[in-house]
């Protein structure tokens, strides 16, 4: 099976712009034009809210570590409400953002450390490469093509779909461990780079025909 291929993003914003165009954006939905999210770690996704992506977990898990780090979820769809009471609830609504669609979402993955993905089910996430092309450290669920992009301790950290200790502890790894998340981000980029480039796909895909 010959996988997706990715092209390069174009125009990766720098970590700091990308940062500020976050904030700016968290400050307009938020009324809260004070808002400064000065921790120097963020942990974010770009995804659907759907049930399928099992947000709420992910929440919870983020709610059991330590320190003021922002969660930032980029993301449409019908479980947005039932997730801002679920933030309101556990009392992280000045720590979890939800910044619903933005266009060319991939170009700000670069303002997120930890990138995060806790789905049930899923297809080869093509978020996954866009994150580790952005040198993203990965923490996501176990299931369908995920395993292919990301091998556990090696370009990101694996756990059980819906098993919330397991996601808490992969996050909370991923958290106090900065070598940690440099090495992982840079294979799991290395990585993207080597088998799922656009070039590679092609090439692939002229050598089965030949």
């Amino acid at each position: 099976m010959i996988p997706n291929g990715i092209g390069a993003i174009e125009r990766i914003l720098p970590r700091p712009e990308a940062r500020l165009l976050l904030t700016g954006t968290i400050r307009a939905l938020t009324g809260q034009e004070e808002l400064s999210l000065k921790d120097p770690l963020w942990i974010g996704t770009v995804t659907e809210l759907t049930h399928n992506k099992d947000l709420a977990t992910l929440v919870r898990a983020f709610g059991a570590l330590p320190g003021n780090h922002p969660l930032i979820i980029i993301g449409a769809g019908e479980e947005k409400e039932s997730l801002v009471q679920l933030i309101r609830s556990l009392n992280l609504q000045h720590r979890v953002f939800l910044t619903g669609f933005l266009p060319d979402a991939a170009r700000v993955l670069s303002a997120f450390d930890i990138f995060a993905m806790t789905s049930l089910k899923e297809g080869l996430p093509y978020a996954l490469l866009e994150a580790g092309q952005a040198r993203c450290m990965v923490v996501a669920t176990e299931t369908g093509g995920i395993p292919d992009i990301i091998e556990h301790n090696r370009t990101g950290l694996l756990a059980p779909p819906h098993a919330l200790p397991a996601i808490a502890a992969a996050l909370r790894e991923s958290v106090v461990d900065p070598e940690l998340r440099a090495r992982l981000g840079a294979l799991l980029q290395e990585k993207i780079k080597r088998d799922f480039s656009e070039q590679n796909m092609l090439e692939n895909t002229i050598k089965l025909y030949l």
